[in-house]
Order: C-alpha cells, then sequence, then structure tokens
C-alpha cells in the first residue's frame, strides 16, 4: 500500500505539475518496489512539455535530478548494508517462470486442452507456476508485446491524446496484463490510479467491480480449498476464473488504448485534474457557482 500511496500521490503532484515533489515521490516509490520505475518516462514527457524553459537549459533537468539523487543516496546507503540483498531482485525477476495466475498461463492452459498436453505445476520462487509446451515462445511474445505496448502509450502521451495520469494507468496495466506473473497485490497498486482517472464512469465501476471479486474469488477462497499449493491448478474453478479475470483485464485495456487511439478532440481523454490553475480567477468563479 506504501509504494501504491506514494505513487498516486506522486502522480496528482505531476496533474498540478509540481514537479520537484512528483519526481522525489515517485522515487520514493521505486525504492519500495521496483514496478513504478515504468512510469519515469511518463513524467519526464509530461515536465518537458511542461517547461517554458529554453531547450538548452539545464534547469529543465532538475525534477529528474531530484529523482536520481533520491535513488542514488537511498540504494547507496542499500549497498553499504547488502549488496547481495540490493541486486538479487533483478536476477530475481529475470530468471523466474510464468506464473499461474497470469494471462500467458490462461493460455498456456487452453494450449494444453487443444492440444491434449498436460501442463505441469510447481511452487518455485515464492508462487505457484506452469510449465508446459511452448512456454519459452509464449514468454518471449508477450515481452515484445510489452514493450510495443509501453512504446505505444509511449506515443499516445507524447501526442497530446492521453495525459500523465492515464499513461502511468495504462503503463502499469500493460506490464501486469503482458508480464509473465500476476499476483492479488498488483491491484492494490493500481486500484488508486484506476479510481483517480475513471471517477464514476460507470463502465469503469462495472469491469474492475468484475475483476475484484474474480481476484478475490481465487485469493484466497479457492486456494483455500486444497492444503497442497501445488493442488491449486487442479481445482475445477481456478482456470477458469483466472482466465475469465485476464481476458478481461485485456479487454479494459484494449478497450482504454482504442478510446485514446480515436480520441480526436483538443484534451486529453479520461482528464482525473482540470488543466485551469487553482489560482486563476475563472476557476473560482466557475468553482463557487
Amino acid at each position: 500500500m506504501i509504494p501504491s500511496a506514494l505513487t498516486l500521490f506522486g502522480v496528482i503532484c505531476a496533474m498540478r505539475k509540481r514537479w520537484n515533489w512528483a519526481f522525489a515521490l515517485l522515487a520514493l516509490a521505486v525504492l519500495y518496489k521496483f514496478y513504478p520505475v515504468v512510469l519515469l518516462i511518463p513524467f519526464l514527457i509530461a515536465q518537458q512539455k511542461d517547461s517554458e524553459l529554453s531547450w538548452k537549459s539545464w534547469r529543465r533537468l532538475v525534477p529528474l535530478g531530484v529523482f536520481v539523487l533520491v535513488c542514488v543516496v537511498v540504494m547507496g546507503v542499500s549497498l553499504l548494508l547488502s549488496v547481495e540483498g540490493t541486486l538479487s531482485p533483478f536476477s530475481y525477476f529475470t530468471t523466474r517462470p510464468i506464473q499461474a495466475e497470469s494471462l500467458p498461463a490462461s493460455l498456456l492452459w487452453i494450449m494444453s486442452i487443444v492440444l491434449s498436453k498436460p501442463a505441469h505445476y510447481a511452487f518455485t520462487f515464492g508462487s505457484l507456476n506452469i510449465f508446459a509446451s511452448g512456454a519459452s515462445v509464449l514468454s518471449i511474445l508477450f515481452s515484445i508485446a510489452e514493450l510495443v505496448g509501453i512504446l505505444y502509450v509511449f506515443w499516445l502521451q507524447w501526442r497530446g491524446k492521453i495525459d500523465v495520469a492515464t499513461t502511468c494507468l495504462l503503463i502499469l496495466l500493460v506490464v501486469m496484463v503482458t508480464g509473465k506473473v500476476f499476483s492479488p497485490q498488483y491491484l492494490i497498486w493500481v486500484i488508486p490510479l484506476v479510481a483517480y482517472v475513471g471517477e464514476d464512469r460507470r463502465w469503469w465501476v462495472i469491469c474492475w467491480g468484475l475483476i475484484g471479486l474474480l481476484t478475490t474469488w481465487i485469493y484466497p477462497y479457492i486456494y483455500i480449498m486444497t492444503h497442497n499449493i501445488e493442488k491449486v491448478p487442479y481445482l475445477a474453478p481456478f482456470f477458469p476464473a483466472t482466465t475469465m479475470r485476464n481476458f478481461l483485464l485485456a479487454a479494459f485495456v484494449l478497450g482504454v488504448l482504442h478510446v485514446a487511439t480515436y480520441n480526436r478532440s483538443q484534451q486529453p481523454v479520461f482528464m482525473s485534474e482540470p488543466e485551469t490553475a487553482v489560482d486563476d480567477p475563472a476557476h473560482a468563479v466557475a468553482t463557487e457557482g
């Protein structure tokens, strides 16, 4: 919850153009959990587009300098305390297999049924993972899809079709959908941004209500149906529930990307905050009215 809150506060500061605070909060979020590091480029794009300084001015890079300074100081202390503990998470994420609740696992499950080649499951790397025919190829394809998806979201932001808050949400969702690991805690990381960007839009509330209910059913309720965690994938409701949740999440991401792609207005879609400054007299009159 801490990195989730720090990320949300950083995004709010970015929307309000308080760039030093935005980058400092993002740095703290990254130091708690590495996942928000993918938001550095959206922050930088938004800050550079907002800056009225000359492109040659070094002051354009002050917020980025704040981010780097905070990370260097804290990582330096961490390295002094434990080099292995600081660097081990990087190798951990690159070597772990496909986790059973992820979208690639859902596709492997469908493939195992169609091809009549049963998958195998094991509890490794602190999670329940799937081992099946075609897993390595699928992992590569999803890695390519993740890179393409992230670059496409950056392009949408650069074209002004989405604001920094929507960009950050989409980046995290693309990483979640295309990643080889899906954990219920990932929803804790994105739900604050979903609420901030989506507000009370009905289709957002319905979609995320279903995603939340399915995830809660999967964990903890399906998991506690057996005392052996490696037996969980063999339970009848497990893969239908995870596949439904993953397909729904993927459909939501594609739907938001579709809306953003065909946005022809002069304003970004799903704007979370008005662009008018708080101290603008016209804004004050409108607010009072």
